[in-house]
């Protein structure tokens, strides 16, 4: 039989709360360095825990180079920002029907979402079978930052762009994202 002395059962002892709170805490320090890097290199990162992509929030001034952000995005709400390129054609309708069925879904915190329509020009459709949808025209040229494609952003109430829906994604995995930050946030 096999019997410990007292030198190695203290040997296991300090290898067992080691194991148990020392390693626990440098992995997390080295997870939280890790993504704080990626989000200060304002590089969209794919975390486990969203279906979205998570934009880390993104500084206004990077897609705002003028520094003419639309004041309609700091007015303390989450906005869901239908970016719409060639206008508001079919498939715009469709996105813009789909941010309000995602406001709609939110139940309890659907009065702290608004949601903006931007376009390149002029709408010319009318939107008032898709509930209270702020038109908001911004001008764009070849250095835009924009997307070629229809995008939903979800901008906080600091006007930040925090996660990105691209059309074909699941819409209910956005939606959870969505009301998971709205929910939590203060």
């Amino acid at each position: 039989m096999f019997t410990l002395t007292q030198k190695t059962r203290g040997r296991l002892m300090l290898l067992g709360v080691i194991l148990v709170f020392v390693v626990p805490i440098m992995a997390a320090q080295w997870w939280v360095r890790s993504v704080s890097r990626r989000l200060a290199q304002g590089d969209a990162v794919h975390l486990s825990a969203l279906h979205s992509d998570f934009l880390g929030p993104v500084r206004p001034e990077q897609w705002w180079p003028h520094g003419d952000q639309p004041d309609i995005l700091h007015q303390g709400k989450w906005t869901l920002l239908v970016w719409s390129p060639r206008g508001c054609a079919e498939d715009c309708l469709h996105t813009v029907a789909l941010t309000q069925r995602m406001q709609i879904a939110l139940g309890r915190y659907a009065w702290r979402i608004q949601r903006v329509l931007m376009v390149p020009h002029p709408i010319q459709d009318n939107l008032d079978d898709y509930g209270r949808v702020e038109p908001l025209i911004v001008a764009t040229d070849n250095e835009s930052p924009w997307p070629n494609d229809n995008v939903v952003y979800l901008v906080d109430g600091q006007g930040q762009l925090v996660l990105r829906y691209r059309s074909g994604n699941n819409p209910d995995g956005f939606m959870a994202d969505v009301r998971r930050l709205v929910a939590h946030s203060g």
